[in-house]
């Protein structure tokens, strides 16, 4: 009796007609890792990799409803991804960028081995953060803070040439 399912190894054999093979995304992962552990990576990067691609993996599970091919990954989906996990997750931009960081690094090794031929994270780039700005003291608020110090005591002359000199003027200029 038939069961419609096809064996794994039948479909790594299978090519497409655009010449990729055929591997499904758990297969290309566990090449990944392989792949970097032969090159020499540090456990610690590999167990980052495995913890960040296992939510996306998740997330396409939950997404498509199955598991697609590595080569079916599109940008579409990995903006979905972002989407998903700023919004349902609550991810902060470090932590996404993290994950970014984690399937580029993907999809660029699959590229390179032959597994899809055109790279859908070529174009995704990680969110920019916002830098914080330093707020300067005022020439006046710099005035008033060297007036506090007592300049007749020890303590007060002291602390007066060391805030002198954090401001980059212990000559008096």
């Amino acid at each position: 009796m038939r069961k419609n399912r096809l064996d794994v190894d039948i479909l790594r054999s299978f090519k497409r007609k655009n010449g990729v093979k055929f591997i499904g995304y758990d297969d290309a992962v566990e090449d990944f890792y392989s792949d970097r552990i032969r090159t020499g990576t540090r456990e610690s990067t590999i167990e980052y990799y495995r913890r960040e691609l296992n939510i996306f993996r998740r997330f396409k599970v939950k997404e498509c409803d199955q598991i697609i091919g590595i080569s079916e990954i599109s940008l579409e989906l990995l903006d979905s991804f972002i989407e998903y996990l700023r919004v349902e997750r609550g991810n902060s931009i470090g932590g996404i960028n993290a994950k970014v960081r984690a399937i580029r690094a993907l999809m660029f090794y699959c590229e390179e081995s032959g597994f899809i031929k055109e790279n859908p994270a070529k174009k995704w780039k990680q969110i920019k953060t916002k830098e914080p700005e330093i707020n300067t003291f005022t020439s006046r608020q710099i005035n008033e803070l060297l007036k506090q110090p007592d300049l007749t005591t020890f303590t007060g002359l002291r602390d007066y040439i060391l805030i002198k000199f954090l401001l980059g003027n212990a000559t008096g200029q």
